[in-house]
């Protein structure tokens, strides 16, 4: 093999860990992108909050995100992720005695989302 084959394998290694730390830095990247957020889901309202949804960037509603109703006086913490970035959704409450708000909200800005009897608001970060 000789002095060449050496040599031409020591660059070829140097190339292919090059090229992983350029993937590396990729990945890095691109997760930069997204955002998550915790958030509490309040019901300061007397009836339960039975429908939770955030519209997609192509108009339509999510699932609903409760399992159960939340009761008057009851929490309960989400995630909220977007591959996007983008952390200004419109979101969807409906309560149990037919009221429904619709309002855009910031989940990485603001921590809480309180439901009162007619309207809901945010607790900042």
């Amino acid at each position: 093999m000789g002095h060449w084959g050496m040599k031409n394998r020591a660059a070829s290694s140097l190339r292919v860990r090059v090229f992983a730390a350029i993937i590396g830095v990729v990945v890095l990247l691109s997760g930069g992108v997204a955002s998550a957020a915790d958030f509490t889901l309040y019901n300061d309202a007397r009836p339960a909050v039975v429908g939770f949804y955030i519209k997609s960037s192509n108009g339509s509603y999510s699932d609903n995100w409760l399992r159960q109703p939340l009761r008057g006086g009851q929490s309960t913490g989400m995630n909220f992720k977007s591959n996007s970035g983008d952390c200004r959704r419109v979101m969807r409450v409906e309560t149990e005695d037919g009221n429904s708000f619709e309002y855009t909200h910031d989940f990485c800005n603001n921590r809480g989302i309180h439901v009162r009897s007619d309207k809901v608001t945010y607790t900042p970060q």
